[in-house]
């Protein structure tokens, strides 16, 4: 095979290599776009996560604030008594 044959084979070699790895790629792209909607119920859902989490943290610092106080209480009723 003469060098310029050899050449023009390997160059089409190149290009269908790059052809078919585009396309792959492609199809990559194309299911990833196709999750997307999904991603965008995501911060939602978040938020209202972070909403409960916040509402457990308020019930959490009502325990342990309200306790000692309640402990006082029954100290100095003792001490009253």
């Amino acid at each position: 095979m003469d060098p310029i044959s050899a050449f023009i084979l390997g160059a089409l070699s190149a290009v269908a290599t790059l052809l078919t790895i585009q396309a792959y790629g492609r199809r990559k792209v194309r299911k990833a776009l196709a999750a997307q909607p999904a991603m965008h119920s995501e911060p939602v859902a978040n938020r209202q996560e972070v909403g409960e989490m916040r509402r457990r943290v308020e019930v959490l610092e009502r325990i342990v604030t309200e306790q000692p106080r309640r402990l006082e209480q029954e100290i100095e009723q003792l001490r009253q008594a």
